[in-house]
């Protein structure tokens, strides 16, 4: 249990594998950033992903950056995400684990990576203004679809880039 979720995929340190998706119904993974350093500025961790979730084989098929329940969720800002039925997409939240670090978007509130091929610029999700130990935070994924969409393997890449500033 992370981010006060029940995850139901297990996570690699490089992979999110949902598996099979059932219609209006939410998957939800973890996975645990930790960062040290000794810079007296701190660390800035941010996030953007490559593309929407996609399948390319399908023409190509996208499964929806999330909006959230109010569809106002957007890659910047954040809003709450409970509900599965109509409301698919894919989208994310972050909690801490240890330490003091400032982290966005926070339970229950979600919002969607920034988006590369949409020339997006990399958001923020975890910092601190003093050097730091072990400081780490769990990034959980939600994903969910809904009949409209079209059935096959779906990916995309997430990268988290940390930088210590002096």
């Amino acid at each position: 249990s992370t981010c006060s979720l029940t995850t139901d995929v297990t996570t690699t340190g490089t992979a999110v594998p949902f598996g099979i998706l059932s219609l209006d119904t939410f998957r939800v993974g973890s996975q645990k950033l930790t960062v040290s350093t000794n810079a007296v500025g701190g660390y800035v961790v941010t996030a953007i992903q490559n593309n929407r979730m996609s399948n390319l084989a399908v023409s190509p098929s996208y499964i929806p950056d999330t909006t959230c329940d109010t569809g106002t969720c957007t890659h910047t800002t954040s809003a709450a995400w409970a509900t599965a039925a109509a409301h698919p997409g894919f989208g994310y939240t972050v909690a801490i684990e240890n330490g003091t670090p400032t982290i966005a978007p926070t339970a229950p509130n979600y919002q969607h990576f920034p988006n590369a091929a949409s020339e997006e610029a990399p958001f923020q999700i975890m910092s601190n203004s003093t050097i730091a130990s072990a400081q780490a935070v769990y990034v959980c994924y939600k994903i969910s679809v809904d009949a409209t969409q079209p059935a096959g393997n779906y990916e995309n890449q997430v990268t988290y880039t940390a930088t210590a500033t002096f």
